[in-house]
């Protein structure tokens, strides 16, 4: 799992690096602003955000809302440090899209329980996809089941889901056992 750590204090980012590399992470990165994150996670499969909430120029929170918005990408873990205390900030942060936070100083036992935590739903989230890619097909005549539940032939399925236009050919085996029976003087 390649991780992200986002701080503009640059002694602090390493820090954190260097802890998680002692855990046995091996893919951590640094980026020291925002700007350089979103980056650095469209740049490389970052499946994990570890970000301060206070920076110049852009927030942690502002950070996480820009990562949330591209829906096509792959689900990313975002835990958010924070020397901010209280009801409403946790709030903000969770309707920001954040999916957990720890406040400084980070205590080593916390952030790799939070690590296990964060690895075990990227999992679940793998999974999850995974299924949701699966098109039901019927055995016999090849139909598919559309998300109304509606049971349709491909080419209307296509067309519908995702604006694919047929054109008519015939494959080389259909060739030799439908049409050549027929008209064999064709071959």
């Amino acid at each position: 799992m390649k991780i992200l750590i986002v701080d503009d204090d640059e002694v602090f980012a390493n820090c954190i690096a260097s802890l998680l590399a002692e855990m046995g992470y091996t893919e951590v990165a640094v980026a020291t602003d925002c700007e350089i994150a979103i980056a650095e996670v469209k740049a490389q499969d970052v499946r994990m955000v570890i970000s301060d909430w206070v920076m110049p120029k852009m927030s942690g929170l502002d950070l996480c809302r820009a990562l949330r918005q591209d829906t096509d990408e792959p689900y990313r873990y975002f835990l958010l440090l924070t020397g901010k205390k209280g009801r409403e900030h946790r709030q903000e942060a969770i309707e920001a899209g954040v999916d957990d936070f720890l406040t400084k100083p980070v205590d080593e036992d916390e952030i790799l329980g939070r690590l296990h935590v964060a690895a075990r739903i990227l999992g679940y989230m793998a999974r999850i996809q995974g299924l949701e890619n699966l098109l039901p097909v019927c055995c016999y005549c090849k139909k598919v089941q559309s998300e109304d539940l509606a049971w349709r032939d491909v080419s209307y399925y296509l067309r519908k889901e995702h604006g694919t236009k047929l054109s008519h050919g015939i494959c080389p085996e259909c060739m030799k056992s439908h049409v050549n029976d027929v008209y064999p003087e064709t071959t």
